[in-house]
């Protein structure tokens, strides 16, 4: 440890002084202008092997123990814990106080001390700075593959609720034109569909309604509820609700997330019923809008363009299936009378050969092979008999000797 290391810090080291007095003298200006102003190398420093971020986290921990009871009451604890942070935070001074290439250096020099890899740094923002032009590069092509526009049917504008008519099916990214086409016109259907059945319902009024409140004379609000009352009779009508249930949202059904957010809206609706100050919208309103809803329903209730191929397909398939059903007839009959034609024709060879004529009672002529087998049936009875009349003439013949014979030996 230099000279001057050792004269700073001679004050702190000096036994039995007060911490008070220690803590002025290392707390001076003088002290840490005096280290600052010195050419200390960082390995001659007490903390200069320290890292910036070390350095830090240690003058931080020592603040903190600082406030615990446990160096508060224990003097000598006390003035070490000062000691350890004023030393600390002439390090951080010192480092302060150098000059940009110096402290680069020392940072430099420091890290490879501490087996620190030295172009760790550097391979970093390299790393970066890959990634970052890996993704421009990325973003450029697929700017290149996207259209210039965003689609039109990209999300949909109706007011028709996700669970009733989920939109990921438009909205998916490689979805064909013709498909996401066809069901935006759908859900235009399903809206005006919405609206006729809203308007219905506030003619009605069943005894759930009272729950939304009266219809709001405002434009979009009255839109609002009319699009909420639909949406409610719906929901009712997916859980086979009856007016015995005289809530909007029964309560075992708000559970679900649907019913939740439902009874949420009915909520809002018939708070902004109760107050508003605008006079709600008059019954014979409600009868004529309901009955402009029904109208534009039925003159929209025409086949859309995908119903009307289908259906084109359907008297197509009907047209072809009615020009070859008489092709098809025509060779049933024609088949029949050639049978009917083949049974006469033979019916008139049998009345003409009455010998032809087959009876039960006359012999039937085996086929060749039953004449086949037949024979040589015959036949091996016939080596059969043969066989047993040769083995009984041998059998009566006499077992001595034959006398047309001489002597034998023996004899």
């Amino acid at each position: 440890m230099s000279a001057v290391v050792l004269a700073i810090l001679r004050p702190a080291l000096v036994p039995g002084a007060p911490v008070a007095a220690v803590a002025a003298t290392d707390r001076t200006p003088a002290r840490v202008s005096r280290l600052a102003g010195t050419n200390v190398a960082w390995n001659q420093r007490l903390h200069g092997h320290l890292t910036d971020g070390m350095l830090q986290a240690r003058i931080t921990a020592a603040k903190t123990s600082l406030t615990t009871d446990t160096v508060i009451n224990d003097p000598e604890r006390n003035r070490k814990t000062i000691w350890l942070q004023d030393s600390l935070q002439s390090e951080h001074a010192v480092r302060a106080s150098l000059d940009d290439p110096t402290r680069t250096i020392e940072a430099f020099e420091r890290g490879a001390h501490t087996h620190r890899d030295p172009i760790a740094p550097a391979r970093e923002r390299e790393n970066q700075a890959a990634t970052i032009t890996g993704r421009i590069a990325a973003e450029q092509k697929l700017r290149t593959l996207l259209p210039d526009h965003e689609p039109g049917n990209a999300r949909p504008l109706d007011a028709l609720p996700e669970w009733m008519a989920p939109t990921g099916s438009i909205t998916a990214k490689y979805a064909p034109a013709l498909f996401t086409g066809e069901l935006v016109k759908r859900r235009d259907v399903i809206d005006r569909e919405m609206v006729r059945r809203g308007w219905k319902i506030a003619e009605q009024q069943p005894v759930w309604v009272a729950e939304l409140g009266s219809v709001p004379s405002d434009t979009l609000k009255a839109a609002q509820w009319v699009h909420l009352a639909a949406e409610v009779d719906t929901y009712r009508a997916k859980y086979n609700l009856t007016d015995i249930d005289t809530r909007a949202v029964p309560a075992k059904y708000r559970t679900s997330e649907t019913g939740e957010q439902l009874a949420a809206k009915v909520t809002a609706m018939h708070k902004y019923s109760e107050l508003t100050t605008k006079e709600p919208v008059a019954a014979e309103q409600i009868t004529d809008e309901a009955i402009s809803a029904e109208a534009r329903s039925q003159a929209h209730s025409g086949h859309t363009e995908a119903e009307q191929v289908s259906e084109a397909l359907r008297q197509s398939r009907r047209s072809n299936a009615e020009t070859t059903e008489p092709s098809s007839a025509e060779r049933v009959a024609a088949m029949t009378q050639r049978i009917r034609a083949r049974t006469a024709e033979q019916a008139a060879r049998t009345d003409q050969d009455p010998a032809q004529t087959k009876s039960p009672l006359r012999e039937t002529v085996p086929s060749p092979a039953v004449s086949e087998a037949q024979r040589k049936i015959d036949r091996l009875k016939a080596q059969e008999k043969e066989r047993e009349a040769r083995q009984l003439r041998q059998d009566e013949k006499p077992k001595g000797p034959s006398q047309s014979r001489g002597p034998t030996i023996g004899h």
